[in-house]
């Protein structure tokens, strides 16, 4: 997303362990930073709060069980809206689950403390969990959704998968031996090759994928679409 400073966050909430309390820190946001690159299999934001011992006591003193101050891996619902171009970005608790993913170390300005909170889908979680177990065959991006859906519980319906997950002409045969999801799919990457005309043979394209996040979804695209512009 490009960077602009006239954005508003309508939203920044964050939801106890076990999910029967949330807290709305949206007045504490000092800054809100998104990262997004194709070279990245996730999205990653930085959030930073201000008056940090205020917040911790906020924490401390809720009755959800919730333990005191922020040790990661709680879920978060975050909203962006920025009004000059009507771009929006919403992470919310049942769609598209964020967590926080690390805590850094605070830093001590004129008027206040603030903190950073590091957030990442869910998925980069089940990543370090999961492993990529059995034999897979057929089309490529045949491989890829199952991994994503299956694995990673990736679930984004039809229209994601048509738009996001380019269909390959050649077929692979391969196992997962215990490797991790992410792992995998970048590993599929410079194997594939798009079904479109436009690389150095005549009739293929140049083999070369991509895996990311943007704010669509998951994608896997070969390098050929994404330079000619040319839809799947």
């Amino acid at each position: 997303m490009e960077a602009y400073t006239n954005y508003k966050i309508t939203q920044f909430l964050i939801e106890s362990y076990d999910g029967s309390s949330v807290i709305d820190v949206t007045k504490q946001v000092s800054f809100v930073r998104y990262y997004e690159d194709v070279f990245s299999p996730a999205i990653f934001i930085t959030v930073g709060l201000a008056n940090i011992e205020s917040l911790l006591t906020t924490l401390t003193n809720t009755k959800s069980g919730m333990p005191p101050g922020i040790k990661g891996g709680e879920r978060v619902s975050l909203e962006i809206s920025q009004g000059a171009t009507g771009k929006s970005i919403k992470l919310d608790s049942t769609a598209n689950p964020y967590y926080i993913y690390k805590v850094h170390a605070s830093t001590t300005e004129p008027t206040r403390e603030v903190f950073a909170l590091e957030l990442c889908p869910g998925q980069v979680f089940t990543n370090e969990t999961t492993r990529v177990l059995g034999k897979y065959k057929g089309n490529i991006s045949s491989s890829v959704i199952s991994i994503l859906e299956k694995v990673l519980n990736a679930k984004q319906g039809k229209q994601w998968l048509q738009k996001n997950i380019e269909i390959t002409s050649n077929n692979y045969v391969f196992y997962g031996n215990t490797k991790r999801p992410f792992s995998v799919l970048t590993w599929l990457c410079p194997k594939s090759i798009p079904s479109i005309s436009s690389g150095s043979s005549p009739k293929e394209g140049t083999a070369g994928y991509l895996f990311y996040q943007n704010n669509e979804g998951y994608n896997f695209r070969s390098m050929d679409s994404l330079i000619s512009g040319k839809e799947q």
